[in-house]
């Protein structure tokens, strides 16, 4: 069923991790010091 559109999900999936560490990395950075 998901063999249809194998690419894009893996194109989302990849733009919303990116995202994602790129929001929480600063928060990281700011917990850390």
């Amino acid at each position: 069923m998901l063999n249809e559109q194998p690419k894009r999900w893996r194109q989302a999936s990849l733009i919303v991790f990116a995202t994602t560490v790129i929001l929480i990395l600063p928060n990281l950075n700011s917990l850390i010091r």
